[in-house]
């Protein structure tokens, strides 16, 4: 376990697989029939399904994602099954709305009581524990009103969902591409739409993932220029291979040596929870500056070392 049990609560896959297996041995149904029977065709959600194959039609948004500030759609079509990899379940705008306005009216579906008064603040309770059940939100008229909010991206996709219950309304955005991390665009428009429907001016945002991810290449094509110009300046002194073990230049080539495993480490070490496959996969401009980075900084350093030996000799 990451945390003591009480402490912390998490939204995650195994919760659902765990809920999925619970489901199927109790009523012997699969998860994919039984959520459709009992969930969605009572609440009317005729385009949502649990079952992600039969989801993959034409009219389904192409996911996108950033490469190098560019824009480009995510062509492998299991990128559309990353949109339910939590939950498995995949819905449109309108059934979205649909939902979130029965949630709001806590109506009652004939016997099914899904969003009944007393299930909602059920939903809306805290938990004692850190949860992203948050009670102090700016955008309401009063300074404690329940808030419900559900950030999170897939591969070229990300949803975003607000609800203020007391204040009579609810939000959700649909991006056809995920946001980053921080103040991503998909929250940032949240943001905004929140503010307008508090009668606040909402503060201009920055396309700043598109900055990023453009920097990116401003900063890759840097590290080629100057591996380009220390291998210049070592050819035009003649190739030397000698290098003087004086403490400057010695320490100089072990930090840039340093810097250059740092990035690899970080993935063999598993500091990050993710291979770089799935970094080239869903975010390929990181996964090839990861890449990159050390075959420009390893040569770049031998090379600087040695025309900084070569300089020190000359004038010893």
């Amino acid at each position: 376990f990451s945390h003591e049990p009480g402490t912390y609560h998490q939204e995650s896959p195994i919760n659902y697989m765990i809920l999925e297996t619970v489901l199927e041995s109790v009523t012997g149904r699969t998860y994919e029939d039984w959520v459709s029977e009992h969930v969605f065709r009572p609440l009317g959600m005729r385009s949502s399904t649990a079952h992600p194959e039969g989801a993959l039609e034409d009219h389904v948004p192409q996911g996108n994602q950033y490469f190098f500030g560019w824009a480009v759609p995510m062509h492998n079509p299991i990128s559309r099954l990353g949109t339910v990899s939590t939950t498995r379940v995949m819905s449109s705008a309108e059934d979205i709305g649909l939902f979130l306005s029965l949630f709001l009216s806590g109506e009652l579906l004939g016997n099914l009581e899904f969003l009944s008064p007393d299930r909602i603040a059920a939903m809306m309770e805290p938990l004692g524990v850190e949860s992203q059940t948050v009670k102090d939100n700016r955008f309401a008229r009063s300074a404690l009103v329940p808030l419900l909010k559900r950030s999170e991206g897939r591969s070229g996709f990300h949803v975003v969902l607000t609800v203020l219950p007391e204040e009579g309304y609810g939000v959700v955005v649909l991006a056809n591409r995920a946001g980053g991390p921080f103040l991503g665009t998909p929250d940032a428009l949240m943001k905004g739409i929140l503010a307008k429907l508090s009668g606040t001016e909402p503060h201009r945002y920055r396309p700043w993932e598109r900055f990023l991810h453009a920097g990116l290449l401003v900063f890759l094509s840097a590290q080629w220029l100057i591996a380009l110009h220390w291998r210049r300046r070592w050819m035009k002194l003649g190739r030397p291979r000698a290098t003087a073990h004086t403490a400057p230049i010695i320490s100089r080539l072990v930090l840039d040596l340093t810097l250059a495993a740092a990035l690899p480490l970080i993935f063999l070490l598993h500091v990050i929870e993710m291979p770089i496959q799935a970094v080239l996969f869903y975010q390929p401009d990181w996964g090839l500056a990861t890449i990159l980075l050390p075959v420009f900084l390893v040569p770049t350093s031998v090379w600087r070392t040695l025309v900084h030996s070569e300089e020190w000799r000359a004038h010893n």
